[in-house]
């Protein structure tokens, strides 16, 4: 039972922070940082020099979402491009078109 309410609760929590990726725009950003605050990323490339992470939006803001198997329901992709310190270099939130939401 106790179990049963925990699901509950925290399938009740709003979901979202508004300010999840402010601080991809400060300096000094390291791959630490970053991590740190969004978890594990979803993809990694050349090396691990570029990582992504899927992010949806929910009622309190953007949150990183759970890899699913498809893109369904994934409003952005973000991409992070550290340098060779592990320092970000780069980033970009690029808008991923929904299949279910065409016209």
């Amino acid at each position: 039972m106790l179990g049963a309410a925990c699901l509950a609760g925290c399938a009740a929590t709003p979901r979202g922070d508004p300010h999840l990726l402010d601080f991809l725009d400060g300096a000094g950003v390291t791959r630490a940082a970053a991590i740190a605050r969004l978890g594990p990323a979803y993809a990694t490339y050349e090396n691990g020099r570029v990582v992504a992470y899927l992010i949806d939006s929910g009622p309190l803001g953007p949150y990183v979402a759970p890899r699913r198997g498809d893109w369904r329901g994934v409003d952005r992709d973000l991409i992070l491009v550290f340098d060779a310190n592990d320092m970000l270099a780069q980033h970009r939130l690029i808008p991923i078109r929904d299949a279910s939401r065409t016209h």
